[in-house]
């Protein structure tokens, strides 16, 4: 997933946090409040606002704007996460600012994510994913201690390697670099 890039907020004119305001449906300060303008394919609030230094409309997702006018600070480049899982919801005692890595944590600790991080305690196993107990492994552990061999010892390509075993030559360097499969003792 590419890193997304988060437009500054703007000074929020008047006129612009009444249309903000009039683009959900507010409840209780413990409900969801949902987001009831534009949305984009992900379910999350989009509003667009003219930026005059650039002369162009820039688009802002709800949640981050809400976050914004309620907390007072610009959470730039750090995710506006949310504790209902609601991606339509705006009500800002829903929101928290963390990491992708927080978002992750969060969404495997509900339920929603069964993949977890790099080095991290799997959720299933209680321990780090190493090997072929990582539900994305794509090769076994035996076929991976044959890369190693095979291209340490010289004579073959790495795409001829992607070739023979069936995999993406980027994903044979990160076996032979360690970054995948680091477990697995490498010839100096």
């Amino acid at each position: 997933m590419d890193k997304a890039k988060y437009n500054p907020m703007p000074t929020f004119r008047p006129a612009w946090k009444e249309l903000f305001w009039s683009k959900m449906r507010i409840g209780d300060p413990n409900e969801c409040w949902e987001w009831v303008g534009h949305k984009c394919r992900k379910g999350y609030g989009v509003i667009y606002l003219w930026d005059r230094g650039a002369s162009r409309k820039v688009q802002f997702r709800g949640h981050r704007v809400s976050y914004f006018l309620h907390y007072g600070n610009d959470p730039g480049e750090m995710l506006v996460c949310h504790k209902c899982d609601n991606p339509p919801c705006c009500n800002p005692h829903h929101l928290w600012l963390g990491t992708n890595s927080d978002n992750m944590r969060d969404a495997i600790s509900k339920g929603r994510k069964t993949k977890f991080l790099r080095g991290e305690a799997h959720p299933w196993y209680g321990r780090s994913c190493a090997g072929e107990l990582c539900p994305n492994a794509r090769i076994t552990e035996e076929q991976a201690r044959y890369v190693i061999s095979r291209y340490s010892a010289g004579g073959i390509t790495q795409v001829a390697l992607a070739r023979e075993i069936g995999i993406s030559q980027p994903h044979i360097s990160e076996i032979v670099r360690g970054v995948s499969w680091s477990h697995l003792p490498r010839p100096h």
